[in-house]
């Protein structure tokens, strides 16, 4: 209907440009076209918030089942296959397809505090005097996308019998003891308090989603910096021939802005940036394979001979459910702790979002150690060999930089005959 293929696109897209503005240096096309029109980005935007709360309920569809069912995908994985790789001209390229927030970048540490504060003022109380409550909302929504943590604390608030978020937001009647933590929380990151975003009528003009969208941006760009040793493994693998491009959830407003930040936007020029979030209408997030598919696509790449790098169940499940040929986890990023590190590697072997339940074949804490990995799976599909692959520790000697987990419940399905030795 026109509600889901014009107005929910036109919307998107307005947002998008919305958060951008800021980096609008007189040249852009958006720009210039509202200056022509003599119109400004805010009141474009307020238009489209105004048509969605009028449309909305004539599409008769709750706001937090909309998010959520953009997260259901065909099991049917030959018809997506049919879909996003029917057109694979090189069926011997082997290439390298990195998630984004936490793999490349350490960007998940900020991006998932910006994510917290933007809803504590609407989640059910807390004690905010400890760091636990935050700790355990990182956790627990670690590699998901905003949309359906906004959908989580609207159903706590719905069960609790309290009102809408957009409610409170509209009468300005959140607790001024939370916000007053809140507004400390946001100064850490270069964002305004509450008081300058009512002065300023972005409480109202613009929604909770779309502030998450642009705060996260503006403190990325502040924050982000490359995981440890990203730029010399880029390198590496660039000097090996291996193509290798992002298959991310997020939005490209905010990959980009990170990529400058972090300095490895020459690695990834526009084309090898794939987002679940931009790249789709509606959008498919993670664990939904479509952006894993797209990325393989781009790159001429079967999903089976495709490496991917990933540090989320959700992520590895969408590698996983595209039936990449080697699912690679990383727990180094600043977001994991070192104590936490074999606990979260064990939850990306789980295959807890993978249709098949395979998780990770391997997880590396250091991406130094990557090379290797890459060196080895182009071994086992020169020769013909799939996952699970014969794979441990001991075939790489000492040349391992970090630690190293190798999922030995998918090692004991192995059915291939033995691997190379690296």
């Amino acid at each position: 209907n026109r509600f889901e293929t014009r107005l929910l696109p036109t919307c998107k897209a307005v947002s998008d440009a919305k958060v951008m503005a800021r980096f609008w240096a007189g040249d852009d096309i958006n720009e210039l076209f509202l200056a022509k029109s003599g119109i400004s980005i805010e009141e474009v935007s307020a238009s489209c918030n105004n048509l969605m709360e009028r449309a909305t309920k004539f599409a008769q569809r709750d706001a937090a089942l909309r998010l959520a069912s953009k997260m259901h995908y065909s099991a049917d994985r030959s018809t997506l296959h049919t879909e996003f790789i029917g057109e694979v001209m090189d069926r011997d390229t082997v290439a390298v397809l990195f998630d984004f927030d936490g793999t490349l970048a350490d960007t998940e540490a900020p991006a998932m505090e910006v994510a917290y504060w933007e809803l504590v003022p609407y989640m059910l109380p807390q004690d905010l005097t400890t760091p636990y409550p935050r700790k355990t909302f990182m956790q627990e929504n670690c590699g998901k996308a905003f949309e359906f943590m906004v959908a989580a604390v609207e159903e706590d608030r719905r069960e609790a019998g309290l009102a809408p978020m957009d409610t409170i937001r509209a009468a300005k009647s959140e607790d001024p003891n939370v916000i007053k933590v809140v507004d400390r929380a946001r100064r850490r990151f270069g964002l305004k308090a509450f008081d300058e975003i009512r002065l300023d009528g972005e409480h109202t003009s613009m929604t909770i989603i779309e502030m998450q969208k642009r705060d996260t941006v503006l403190a990325l760009d502040l924050l982000a910096a490359p995981c440890k040793n990203v730029e010399k493994m880029l390198s590496t693998l660039q000097a090996l021939g291996v193509p290798f491009s992002i298959a991310t959830t997020s939005g490209k407003p905010r990959v980009p802005v990170s990529l400058k930040s972090c300095g490895l936007e020459d690695y990834f020029p526009p084309e090898r940036i794939h987002s679940g979030y931009s790249d789709f209408d509606p959008p498919r997030f993670k664990p939904d394979p479509a952006v894993y598919l797209k990325a393989a696509m781009a790159e001429d790449a079967l999903p089976k001979n495709c490496l991917a790098v990933e540090d989320s169940m959700s992520g590895v499940g969408a590698a996983s459910n595209a039936e990449v040929g080697m699912i690679v986890g990383y727990v180094g990023a600043t977001h994991i702790a070192e104590s936490e590190e074999d606990r979260q590697a064990n939850i990306l072997m789980s295959g807890g979002k993978s249709m098949n339940k395979q998780g990770a074949d391997v997880v590396i804490a250091n991406m130094a150690d990557l090379k290797y990995l890459v060196q080895f799976f182009r071994r086992e599909r020169k020769e013909g060999r799939e996952r699970p692959f014969n794979l441990s520790p001991k075939m790489f000697g000492s040349r391992m930089k970090g630690k190293m987990w190798v999922n030995e419940v998918l090692a004991s399905k192995r059915t291939n005959p033995e691997s190379s030795v690296v």
